[in-house]
């Protein structure tokens, strides 16, 4: 039941108006064309009116009257209670201070119970809506279903002490527990979809940190790799002159083949991953190796690989090769490549982090074999360390867990071996934007399907699901009254039968039509089913001789779930006109005539409602992953640009500086040898400018992390007053203070009904201070444990304590606010790793060279 209401607190479905863009009005004929916010209150208000006109009309003049003398104060109790069953339809009372809803529900009890004294079975109509209240304030989840079931049984118990009979009571309490699930059911239409928009706000950002990640990771294994082959072939182009320019030329222009390559890849990092060919990287890495000097055998079969795992074996080769130019003096090197075997292997090797697969790669290499590559080569004096997140061992590491894979690296003696290894076909992704677990169908049913992972996937699994079960129970209930209505009327046999078989086919035509998306089918289908059920209701009229129960209700509610635009109301509204005709041709009572109309325009609203709830959360589902992949391609954009910023004017100076020197060979080669220093200068430097734009995308930036928070909060109708006056602080301090920011604003968005949030930053005085602060805290809402490390907030005092920070929050008059401060090291104080320039000393020997590396 956490799916519909859960305890903990969340963001006023009220102010999520206007975030989902598939919103085209209530009344516009689009197929997701239903705002779920204001079509889920709008319904529950129409349903509670409607059930409160047939209660006037029972107790007014259809089927019980008021004792004499006490209308007024009848009148006045039924007020109260409606008034107060409005206020819990509409306001999420489980999000009010417990003694408010203790004094809420009580008086609605009350004032329930109480004058059914005086006004005997008149009354109990109302029992309905005490018994919807109970689902919808209290919390624990047993404890409100028992008291459900306690209200749907005590009427009837005492209209048999008062001399009702059996099967009347039997209605009434039928009656009493229907309509306390439809006021439950329609009650917490917008909450659901609201509490699915509680749980994938962070969906946007956290897909914008992952392609951050994806990027720094390219960055690191891709340019590092050219540059680090530019630097090599460009020192060693400058050894061999004068001596030998023609093998220079050559050099010169790989070094020119190279730096074109590089500008094209910088494009294809900012989109999805480039295609590259293990097999041709394993020609380029030959070469590669080769021109240093290093003897290469490489065995890989003409076998085609799915493409997945062919560019990300071609990428770990690319990255293994650049260790070998990097971190030793290697003189042979093997490259190897096989197929087979039953999937990757648990590794035991020490030392590295990404040493194994995991259960779903040896799952997936069992099912299609596996793919192993393994290089080795010598000239390695020290073990190798352990792989990181970050690094180039730890980046491979977390590619091929990602296709279901594990990587493992050893040295022994002089030479470090690298043994990646992945299934045949790559496994499925966890975890992605907007792809998280099984999606139905185009046409297929809204099922509460498991998405396995993470919180919010299960939240979404529970609202599904809890949707699926309240449209199952209030059908199944409307088909239940219905059918004891005909048998109160004592049909003969030949009758009921037709009845029962009208019955029937109505139901599967309305299962059909609430859990199947009748809008997406065929224009022909939807017309011959709705056909259908409209004779199998019409049928059942005439063999009864009266419009009864709900049959009618389902037509109007199908007339809404399968038509589109200002159609479906103009149907809706046909099938009560139809029945209020055919009651008036069978001359019944004007009173009566007026209950069934409304019964069957009720009951067709309530349908729609319900059937539209699973709906409603998978498409406020697919719409998070739509913003979060349109959230991806704005970073995209943004990184293309920082790439080009970065890396493309060092790479035109490599080229234009290679080609003149290419050109000056002949006839200048003193002139060439300096050009090609300057070279060796411009793509050392590039590789320290790859360092610092991947380390970017690793860190978060306070800036960039308030203007995220800034249209988060806008989004959902929170005015932000937002002051960033720190300049640029610390690299380290700058992404604890943007930590801190993000989780001081997740608490305003599920902890506060906030108008206004203050969100300052100031550097000055030796500190860093952060300051966020908004209005409307909840009145029984208590500031996080700051001594529970556990907690998001309680975490991050212990992390700012160690660094000789603090952090406070507090609730004062009704404001909450966070406040952080950090102590700024003297300037210098901060010291980094700096690339040496360019001296042709270093160049007498090539492993000095190539060992400089990143």
């Amino acid at each position: 039941m956490a799916g519909i209401a859960p305890d903990r607190r969340g963001p006023d479905p009220r102010r999520l108006i206007g975030l989902l863009p598939w919103h085209r009005g209530m009344f516009q004929g689009a197929a997701a064309d239903v705002w779920a916010p204001t079509t889920g209150l709008s319904i529950s208000v129409a349903v509670l009116c409607g059930y409160a006109l047939m209660t006037l009309i029972n107790l007014l003049g259809g089927l019980w009257r008021f004792p004499e003398g006490v209308e007024a104060l009848g009148f006045a109790l039924f007020g109260g209670v409606f008034a107060l069953q409005l206020a819990h339809s509409s306001q999420e009372p489980r999000r009010w201070p417990p003694r408010r809803r203790l004094l809420t529900l009580s008086a609605q009890a009350l004032a329930t119970y109480l004058p059914y004294l005086w006004f005997g079975p008149a009354w109990s109509a109302l029992g309905g809506f005490l018994a919807g209240t109970v689902l919808l304030a209290v919390g624990p989840v047993r404890l409100r279903w028992l008291l459900y079931l306690l209200v749907g049984g005590t009427f009837p118990l005492v209209a048999l002490a008062q001399g009702l009979p059996l099967p009347e009571a039997a209605q009434l309490a039928g009656v009493t527990l229907q309509t306390g699930l439809v006021i439950y059911g329609v009650s917490s239409l917008a909450g659901v979809v609201a509490e699915v928009h509680a749980a994938r706000r962070e969906v946007a950002r956290m897909a914008v940190v992952r392609e951050r990640l994806r990027v720094a990771r390219d960055l690191h294994d891709l340019f590092g790799y050219h540059l680090s082959a530019m630097a090599l072939k460009s020192e060693l182009a400058y050894r061999l002159l004068p001596r030998c320019a023609d093998r220079a030329r050559t050099e010169l222009e790989e070094v020119l083949e190279i730096a074109r390559r590089a500008l094209a890849d910088v494009r294809g990092v900012a989109g999805e991953y480039r295609d590259i060919s293990l097999r041709e990287e394993a020609g380029t890495a030959a070469s590669t190796l080769s021109s240093a000097g290093i003897d290469v055998r490489v065995d890989v079969p003409p076998h085609p690989l799915d493409k997945g795992i062919d560019s990300v074996m071609a990428i770990v080769l690319r990255e293994a090769v650049t260790n070998v130019l990097r971190h030793s003096r290697a003189r042979r090197c093997v490259i190897e490549v096989s197929r087979g075997g039953s999937g990757p292997r648990d590794a035991g090797a020490a030392g590295t982090a990404g040493d194994t697969a995991g259960d779903t790669g040896a799952a997936a290499g069992a099912a299609g074999g596996a793919v192993r590559l393994r290089v080795a080569n010598d000239g390695v004096e020290e073990a190798p360390e352990a792989a990181s997140r970050g690094s180039g061992l730890g980046n491979l590491a977390c590619r091929l867990e990602g296709v279901g894979g594990g990587l493992t690296v050893s040295a022994a003696g002089e030479w470090f071996e690298l043994v990646a290894e992945a299934p045949a076909v790559p496994a499925a992704p966890a975890g992605d934007a907007g792809t998280a677990g099984a999606r139905p169908g185009p046409r297929g049913p809204v099922w509460p399907l498991r998405r396995h992972g993470t919180e919010e996937d299960r939240t979404e699994t529970q609202a599904l699901r809890m949707a699926t079960l309240l449209t199952f129970g209030v059908l199944g209930g409307y088909a239940l009254l219905t059918a004891a209505g005909v048998l109160r009327l004592a049909p003969d046999p030949g009758t009921l039968l037709g009845c029962a078989l009208c019955l029937l086919v109505v139901l599967a035509v309305q299962a059909a039509h609430s859990f199947y998306r009748p809008r997406r089918w065929p224009r022909r289908v939807r017309a011959l089913t709705l056909g259908v059920q409209a004779l199998a209701t019409a049928l059942s009229f005439l063999w009864l001789g009266a419009p009864w129960g709900s049959m009618a209700g389902f037509l109007a509610g199908s007339a809404l779930l399968v038509v589109t635009g200002w159609t479906r109301w103009a149907l809706y509204a046909a099938v009560g006109a139809g029945v209020l005709a055919a009651s008036a041709l069978w001359r019944h009572d004007p009173v009566l005539t007026g209950y069934v109309t409304i019964s069957s325009l009720l009951t067709g609203l309530v349908v729609f409602g319900v059937s539209s709830l699973s709906g409603l959360v998978d498409q406020v589902y697919a719409a998070r992953g739509q913003v979060a992949r349109m959230a991806v391609e704005r970073e995209r954009l943004r990184v293309a640009r920082d790439l080009h910023e970065v890396l493309g004017r060092n790479l035109s100076e490599v080229t234009m500086k290679s080609e003149l020197a290419r050109r000056l060979l002949p006839e200048g080669p003193d002139r060439a040898r300096e050009e090609v220093r300057e070279v060796v200068d411009i793509a050392r430097r590039a590789l320290a400018d790859v360092r610092a734009t991947a380390s970017g995308y690793h860190d978060m930036s306070l800036a960039a992390e308030a203007e995220t928070a800034a249209a988060a909060l806008s989004s959902a109708g929170i005015d932000v007053e937002l002051d960033i006056g720190c300049g640029t602080p610390p690299r380290e301090l700058d992404t604890m203070m943007a930590i801190v920011l993000h989780e001081a604003v997740t608490n305003v968005l599920r902890h506060s009904r906030a108008r206004r949030c203050a969100i300052e930053a100031s550097l000055g005085g030796g500190a860093l201070r952060l300051r966020v602060a908004n209005d409307r805290a909840q009145p029984d809402w208590s500031p996080p444990d700051l001594t529970d490390a556990d907690s998001g907030l309680g975490g991050l005092r212990a992390r700012l304590e160690g660094i000789g920070g603090r952090l406070t929050a507090l609730v004062r008059d009704g404001r909450f606010e966070v406040a952080a401060e950090v102590p700024v090291p003297a300037r210098g104080a901060e010291t980094g790793r700096r690339e040496r320039p360019f001296s042709p000393a270093a160049a007498r020997t090539l492993p000095a060279v190539v060992d400089d590396g990143t």
